[in-house]
């Protein structure tokens, strides 16, 4: 039986292009999130709250391969935006049920990597939060592409609570002589 190795490649791939760009507009669009501090009296041109001293977790699988991603796009991201830090929490086995303890616990990470169909009960639970407003605010619907798919998949009751960061493609094979 021949074995094969699976190595961690230093290249950035189409499908950590795609994570990394969806993580930094996430990012971007949570950073956004930092309560504004009041602005002076009379001062219309107040500059922007600081970021500075802001901390955020991503929870993601504990993929070893995908472990390579997450720590270039964060390393991407702090190197973009100044004061930030991202730290990543990758979770072995039992994703979803150390994501729910979390919540439970009062203990959840900013930045969740979710699948489409995985995360409606938390929503449903408001234990996240919208980002519609946000995205309203900052003009960035055209980030989003169109399509019920993508819909389905980032929408709950009208709100959108999810990016969508990379597809993948589900194949079923069956045998076809059990359905003759």
């Amino acid at each position: 039986m021949q074995q094969t190795s699976h190595r961690s490649s230093p290249t950035l791939t189409r499908r950590g292009f795609l994570k990394a760009s969806a993580f930094t507009a996430g990012s971007m669009m949570l950073a956004a999130c930092v309560a504004p501090g009041a602005a002076p009296a009379g001062d219309s041109d107040a500059a922007a709250p600081s970021t500075e001293g802001l901390a955020l977790r991503l929870s993601a699988w504990a993929d070893v391969q995908d472990a390579v991603v997450y720590e270039n796009m964060v390393k991407a991201y702090q190197e973009t935006v100044d004061g930030v830090t991202v730290s990543v929490e990758q979770y072995p086995g039992g994703y979803y049920e150390k994501v729910q303890a979390n919540f439970a616990a009062d203990d959840s990470a900013d930045i969740l990597y979710m699948q489409g169909w995985m995360w409606q009960a938390f929503a449903e639970n408001t234990v996240l939060t919208s980002l519609s407003d946000y995205i309203a605010s900052d003009g960035a619907d055209g980030f989003f592409p169109g399509g019920d798919n993508y819909d389905n998949q980032t929408l709950w009751q009208g709100d959108r609570y999810m990016t969508p960061t990379d597809t993948g493609s589900l194949v079923i094979y069956y045998n076809k002589d059990l359905f003759d």
